[in-house]
């Protein structure tokens, strides 16, 4: 049995948070490139909003007025995507072929973190190991088959370790795993997402699966509004999680 260590945020999530996550002090300091002002369409929705229903998710687009008005700052950015935008004001600051699938990586996991919340019900809810979630590659949050984990702590290493182990785990461990990638791909629909497709819960390179620069920042924006706890946990820089009697320490 390992001894107790701290999980520590992944990279990744965390920046894509961070940066779809714009301050306002950014939206000033763009302002400041031209005479004209974005400040006038910004709003402040609750910190927990509740999910709109599809019908209505149209409000939630992102707006496309600052690209139109002034001129793309010249960005040191050398990937070829990147989308940058205020999720207060929903105004885009920058963008790169924004819309071409590219495969989004552990990126996926936000969508399997949002899909598993959605049909465990609680995040308290204990999963047991599936055998076939610790036989994927890494990178892992270090499961054991039979271990019960509750799907709190399970996110937590989804995010933290970006545990592909994990996220197997929770695809497998509330509903069948086909299901699961039915909800994903379901949800992706639901709230906007058009050019993402997934066929597995962790993000390792499949035929077919893909998501656009702008449905990863969809999706982040979505996250940060309505899922609080997610976001709560994205934003941990690390953690413990103490040995029970169900489960080893992580």
């Amino acid at each position: 049995m390992r001894g107790r260590r701290r999980r520590r945020r992944d990279s990744t999530i965390a920046l894509v948070l961070a940066a779809v996550v714009v301050t306002v002090a950014l939206i000033g300091f763009a302002s400041a490139l031209s005479k004209r002002s974005v400040m006038s369409i910004v709003f402040h929705p609750s910190a927990n909003a509740p999910a709109p229903a599809a019908a209505s998710y149209d409000h939630f687009a992102f707006s496309m007025v600052w690209l139109a008005l002034h001129r793309e700052p010249a960005l040191p950015i050398h990937g070829k995507a990147a989308y940058l935008v205020d999720v207060d004001s929903r105004v885009v600051l920058w963008a790169k072929d924004a819309d071409t699938p590219r495969a989004p990586a552990s990126l996926t996991k936000l969508m399997t973190a949002m899909v598993a919340a959605d049909d465990a019900g609680s995040l308290d809810k204990v999963v047991i190991v599936d055998p076939a979630a610790t036989s994927i590659e890494p990178s892992l949050m270090g499961l054991t088959a039979g271990e019960r984990v509750t799907v709190r702590d399970l996110i937590y290493g989804l995010f933290l370790d970006s545990g592909n182990d994990a996220a197997e785990a929770l695809a497998r461990g509330i509903v069948p795993r086909d299901r699961f990638i039915r909800q994903m791909n379901q949800k992706a629909k639901s709230i906007g997402l058009t050019q993402t497709q997934f066929v597995n819960p962790s993000g390792l390179d499949a035929a077919g699966h893909g998501m656009s620069a702008h449905d990863i920042a969809h999706l982040a924006a979505y996250l940060d509004r309505y899922s609080p706890q997610l976001a709560a946990i994205a934003a941990t820089k690390d953690i413990s999680i103490a040995a029970t009697d169900v489960h080893k320490s992580f």
